[in-house]
């Protein structure tokens, strides 16, 4: 059996027992490990690269984390467990911490629990069962955690008082238990209290995280704050019980943030001389994340300039090198606080180089490039995007300033920005114009094209076609009134807005040459199945009367015709068909909700008058561009009597005129054979309401598909599945979570037994989806796209088609599961491998009987111009 050598030995036990509880991390220790980790090997590299890994998540050096872990897992993985489970345990619980601090939360847990599966197994090592327990209820808790909205809506506060009510009941039972008095494990060793003191800490944070989430923490849990106080004096009697210097300092500066709300929330009298000794033992210690946080909120509560030069000068940290990026961040961003409210005052770094909003914003993002190579895209998303958002906007802002306007979209479509509208709302600087006029230009801007199209159509009535295009595409461009290029950027990150395409120089173009290209393309199309393109157009100007809804019919050679539609005027049939679609949402039986949303949609109709519109006799395919609120109507009932456009139409849905001329890199031939990946979840490990949840209905699949369902259906045997095979069709008769509130869109995900799908996995997924003819997503909104305020991809059919998907099923809004269940029925009755119209959603509609025919209302189907051409 493989020993540890006498060296290595002596190294470790004088880390555990003395400087790891003391943070005594200097660089002669790290370059000793560093030594013995190149030379050594078995047991040795694992012993030290478990304390290198150790330093590197107690300092926050996350990058150099995820290298260690790189270098010594494959020889951990050809070790015996049961040879060393003592390092075994500090080896996997170590691994777990750098993926938790990183955002991998799903593989974090999966470590947490194999360390806890093994301090069960062995008595030597049940002295770490409080710290293993800890780190998975607190996985657990990010994981759901992570994607509420910063707002709970009034809906979901009862599902979150019963999940939250969980968590902290299972820290309690958690602590509970490794009190007890028959406990095996061994209560004098050190691990026990740092474990002890971590449940404490970890169950008082959960308190603290629900108080940022508004009302949510006064309304389930009255003394929650107290509650908080209490556990966080308990973590720090633990960590002076046990000489844990660590968590000493850890539950001071909780106890400090508690304080904090104690005193300006709740106008409780608190002790000053306790808070002001707690603070300068965190200050003297030698916890420098603990540090750093202390002298933040120091200078964004300044208003002496002074003050804040001498920290600057003397304590914080601002080398874009350090290990601790993200503390970094939190650097800048105090000093920024400190500008906004102080205008007038100048700074300047321990290098005596200038610190302005815009050299901040410079540093911030350099630093956020780094993080993204180390966070995972749900955590860079989460926190780091929140915390840059107003330095895009300034880096942008400067760009479009200087007319650097290429540069500045090359430089946006890297955080996936959006309009400049928005990024104009989220400046709050007074360098800057302020936020509504800036926003008040942009929406005058698209009101001035929209109008100048619609005068040009009046005026150009007696010309000839050509004539007709020709001035209508020169009114787009609006040269003569306002700066070309500004407009065509407007123009361009509109329609970016709805199109996260990874390479954006590839594919940026101004609005009239996409129209152009489309009427072209559409000029390819026989007349015998000429295409009719419907792009809507909402414009909101706050401060004036022009609330308007603008469509544009484009057909093969021009923009047909343009209707404008007041909102104040229509603003009662908006708001009647938005209570329609809700009063439909999970009703099991659809008849009498749907008779109702035929009327109103035809209400609508009465407006547009699409048949009067446009000449329909020849059109045979509809793509339909929503907007803004009108993303989740269902445009396809925009027709007489409300019927659906599907019973005479081939009718589809693209997010935007870029997607609809996205063309596939690979088309896949008829020839190859048929392969389904089919997940099927219907409940979910991380929300308890799911576990009610009846099981989905899906067809009968041959022996070459692959189906996940129920306890198989995890994100590793969906990820697995999607790496080894080639599929051409895939499907998730599953739960989805569609917010119109959502703070980003990682609230809309595909719910999977153990984890979630988002769009931002469908972006970066290294799978190849161009051989996928059809994603059919089952779940209550997935084929909902909505605009955040995050800079965010805005769905998960977007993400699905930037991706080459060629067709995307899904519905609208939320359906009940006997909605689902009665889609597959259709798809049941006409299934056949020779069918190649089976996932034709206007065929199943045509061809559907007429029981099934409400039931198809909420579907819809996304795809471009290549799949009729």
């Amino acid at each position: 059996m493989l020993q540890i050598s006498d060296d290595v030995q002596k190294l470790i036990d004088r880390f555990d027992l003395y400087n790891e509880p003391n943070l005594e991390f200097d660089d002669h220790l790290k370059t000793k490990f560093d030594e013995f980790i190149r030379c050594s090997s078995d047991w040795d590299l694992i012993a030290c690269s478990c304390r290198r890994i150790i330093i590197c998540d107690r300092e926050m050096d996350l990058e150099t984390g995820l290298n260690l872990i790189s270098i010594a897992d494959d020889t951990f993985k050809s070790l015996v467990i049961t040879d060393n489970p003592y390092e075994s345990i500090r080896y996997i619980n170590s691994c777990g911490l750098i993926n938790y601090r990183c955002g991998n939360y799903p593989s974090a847990l999966v470590l947490f629990k194999k360390a806890h599966d093994l301090a069960e197994k062995f008595n030597d090592i049940k002295v770490f069962l409080p710290d293993t327990k800890s780190n998975i209820i607190r996985t657990e808790f990010e994981l759901y955690y992570q994607v509420l909205p910063d707002k709970i809506p009034e809906e979901r506060k009862d599902e979150c008082k019963i999940k939250i009510n969980s968590f902290i009941k299972t820290y309690k039972d958690a602590i509970d238990y490794c009190k007890a008095e028959n406990a095996i494990f061994n209560k004098k060793k050190i691990f026990y209290g740092h474990g002890m003191a971590s449940l404490y800490h970890n169950l008082a944070e959960t308190y603290i995280s629900i108080f940022k989430k508004g009302e949510l923490l006064p309304e389930c849990y009255p003394d929650g704050i107290n509650d908080a106080k209490k556990a966080n004096e308990k973590s720090l009697e633990y960590g002076e019980e046990y000489n844990d210097i660590y968590r000493q300092l850890q539950s001071k500066r909780a106890l400090l943030v508690v304080f904090e709300i104690l005193k300006s929330k709740y106008r409780e009298t608190v002790d000053e001389e306790l808070i002001n000794r707690y603070e300068r033992e965190v200050l003297n210690g030698k916890w420098k994340r603990g540090k750093s946080i202390i002298y933040q909120e120091k200078i964004k509560r300044a208003t002496n300039q002074e003050e804040v030069t001498t920290i600057i000068k003397n304590n914080l940290n601002l080398d874009i090198n350090s290990e601790d990026k993200m503390g970094l961040l939190y650097n800048y961003d105090s000093i920024k606080v400190f500008l906004r409210n102080n205008p007038n005052v100048e700074l300047r770094d321990s290098t005596d180089n200038p610190l302005t909003f815009l050299t901040i914003a410079d540093a911030k993002l350099c630093i956020a490039e780094k993080l993204q190579n180390v966070f995972s895209a749900l955590l860079y998303k989460r926190q780091v995007i929140r915390i840059i958002r107003d330095d895009i906007a300034c880096k942008t802002r400067n760009l479009l300033d200087n007319g650097k306007y290429d540069e500045a979209i090359e430089f946006t479509e890297k955080y996936n920005c959006r309009s400049t509208l928005e990024l104009a709302e989220l400046i709050q600087s007074g360098e800057f114009h302020p936020t509504d006029k800036q926003k008040e230009n942009v929406e005058l801007r698209k009101l001035n094209v929209c109008k100048k199209i619609e005068e040009e159509g009046r005026n150009n009535k007696q010309k000839s076609e050509i004539d007709t295009q020709k001035s209508l595409s020169t009114s787009i461009m609006l040269s003569n009134d306002i700066n070309v290029d500004y407009l065509d950027l407007l123009l361009a990150y509109e329609d970016m807005l709805k199109s996260p395409i990874e390479n954006i120089n590839s594919c940026v173009q101004i609005e009239s040459n996409l129209v152009s290209e489309l009427i072209m393309r559409l000029g390819k199309i026989p007349k015998n199945k000429e295409t009719l393109v419907i792009k809507f157009m909402v414009v909101d100007n706050e401060k004036s009367k022009d609330n308007t809804i603008w469509i544009f019919f484009i057909t093969r050679d021009k923009i047909k015709k343009v209707v404008k539609l007041e909102k104040e005027s229509h603003i009662d049939l908006i708001n009647q068909i938005k209570a329609t679609i809700q009063d439909t949402e999970l009703k099991e039986s659809m008849g009498a909700g749907n008779s109702d949303l035929y009327k109103v949609m035809a209400k609508l109709n009465d407006a547009i008058k699409l048949r009067d519109t446009v000449d329909t006799e020849h059109i045979k395919n509809i793509f339909i561009i929503p907007d803004g609120e009108l993303f989740q109507f269902p445009l396809h009932l925009i027709n007489k009597d409300g019927e659906d456009l599907r019973e005479n139409f081939n009718v589809f849905y693209s997010p935007s005129i870029r997607y609809i001329l996205k063309e596939n890199n690979l088309i896949l031939k008829d020839e190859v054979p048929i392969k389904y990946l089919w997940i099927s979840s219907p409940y979910n490990e991380y929300n308890n309401l799911c576990n009610e949840k009846e099981e989905l209905e899906i067809p009968s699949l041959s022996s070459t598909d692959t189906l996940l369902t129920c306890k198989n259906a995890t994100i590793e045997r969906y990820m697995e599945s999607l790496n080894s095979n080639r599929y051409n069709y895939i499907c998730f008769s599953t739960h989805c979570y569609f917010n119109n509130n959502i703070v980003t869109s990682y609230a809309s995900n595909i719910m999977l037994y153990n984890s979630f799908i988002t769009p931002y996995d469908f972006l970066m997924s290294p799978s190849n989806f161009e051989s996928v003819k059809n994603v059919f997503i089952g779940a209550c909104s997935g084929g909902s796209c909505k605009y955040t305020d995050e800079n965010e991809v805005v769905g998960l059919v977007t993400s699905l088609l930037s991706r080459n998907v060629q067709s995307i099923i899904a519905p609208l809004w939320k359906i009940h599961p006997k909605v689902h269940d009665n889609f597959i029925g259709v798809l049941k009755e006409n299934w056949s491998a020779e069918n190649t119209y089976l996932w034709d959603l206007s065929y199943l509609v045509q061809n559907s009987r007429v029981f099934y025919k409400p039931f198809l209302i909420p579907f819809v189907q996304y795809t471009n111009l290549q799949a009729v051409e």
